[in-house]
């Protein structure tokens, strides 16, 4: 049966066509708890005119859909490398499909070096070393010492679309190391802040 009535601001509304302009909340309750997967939001389905309630979990899946992320995780095969010279490490890129938000990374492996010397580590974004021409550095002084090497970071704001972000290293002497097999493994990871 239709009904109608009139709120206390004479505001009109009935069962069959509710203008959002007649809704006022600014009068309700505060939820006064965290928001719960079961928790219903209002939304309308494809913009089309048809209003339909949505559950708090669809909207976390929702916003986990559209935030980028990836991570190489290198479980097999040590990569060495003698350049004293920034090179790739292999299979260290991530291109990820963004919008203008910044990306937190993080890194971590164990390395070693054939002779008393320093390896660095630095991040590369499209061109640009994230970490300074320095980069992050460990200095070995036992030949072939095995020495943890992590770090984290965030960029600036990226420009929307495709962007390449990868793992550089260099030695300053001999052969360096990262260890990768079933009990050292290398982990290289990158998400989306948004």
């Amino acid at each position: 049966m239709p009904w109608t009535f009139y709120s206390a601001t004479g505001q009109k509304l009935t069962n069959t066509v509710t203008n959002i302009s007649n809704l006022d909340i600014d009068g309700a309750a505060e939820i006064g708890a965290a928001i719960v997967d079961a928790d219903l939001f209002i939304v309308d389905d494809g913009a089309g005119g048809t209003n339909r309630s949505v559950l708090a979990s669809r909207i976390a899946t929702y916003i986990a859909s559209k935030t980028a992320s990836g991570r190489v995780l290198r479980t097999a095969g040590a990569l060495t490398t003698t350049s004293t010279s920034l090179v790739d490490l292999t299979g260290a890129t991530l291109t990820l499909t963004t919008g203008a938000f910044p990306l937190a990374y993080s890194f971590a492996c164990n390395v070693r070096i054939s002779t008393a010397g320093r390896i660095t580590l630095n991040v590369d974004l499209g061109g640009s070393l994230q970490l300074g021409s320095a980069g992050i550095g460990s200095y070995i002084t036992q030949a072939n010492d095995v020495t943890n090497m992590s770090f984290s970071g965030m960029t600036a704001d990226l420009s929307a679309g495709s962007n390449t972000i990868k793992v550089q290293w260099k030695t300053s002497t001999g052969t360096a190391t990262l260890d990768a097999d079933s009990s050292a493994h290398y982990l290289w990871a990158a998400h989306e802040i948004r």
